[in-house]
């Protein structure tokens, strides 16, 4: 940005988005002060995105580098996304989408399964951890790829 009021302009706009997105990340549901917001783009602008709010999102910094992880890894799913209401799945429901989908789509992060099912990636998160018939496709990093025990 060249000036400082294009520095206040930005700042009144990042402002306003994430206020608008009640301060929410809306891929995985998530609140500050419990994570870090970032304002993203929904379409890159190298890719013909804009810098207006109808292209611009609030995200968590987890979900923001995990989306770019998706779009190189995982190029089945719809982008850019426009997730603007993460669903809280039912008992049960969540189980049978997460195993539908990797043995659709093969082993993907808490952040894909989030995208692919619509689904809160805390939720997501907490059964990949704590449910067996699930396991991580890599030892280090962020962001790991998870998949079907066995």
């Amino acid at each position: 940005m060249a000036n400082g009021r294009d520095l206040k302009g930005w700042l009144a706009l990042r402002w306003f988005i994430l206020e608008r997105d009640n301060f929410a990340c809306q891929y995985c549901g998530q609140y500050a002060p419990n994570v870090l917001l970032e304002v993203d783009h929904k379409m890159a602008i190298c890719e013909g995105g804009g810098n207006g709010p109808d292209n611009l999102i609030t995200a968590c910094w987890a979900c923001n580098r995990g989306k770019e992880n998706l779009r190189v890894i995982n190029t089945k799913l719809p982008y850019p996304f426009n997730i603007s209401v993460v669903a809280r799945p039912r008992r049960g429901q969540l189980r049978t989408r997460v195993i539908g989908t990797l043995q659709e789509q093969g082993p993907m992060t808490a952040t894909m399964l989030a995208i692919a099912t619509g689904f809160n990636r805390t939720a997501i998160s907490t059964l990949l951890t704590h449910d067996p018939a699930f396991a991580k496709c890599a030892k280090e990093g962020h962001n790991q790829p998870y998949g079907l025990q066995g």
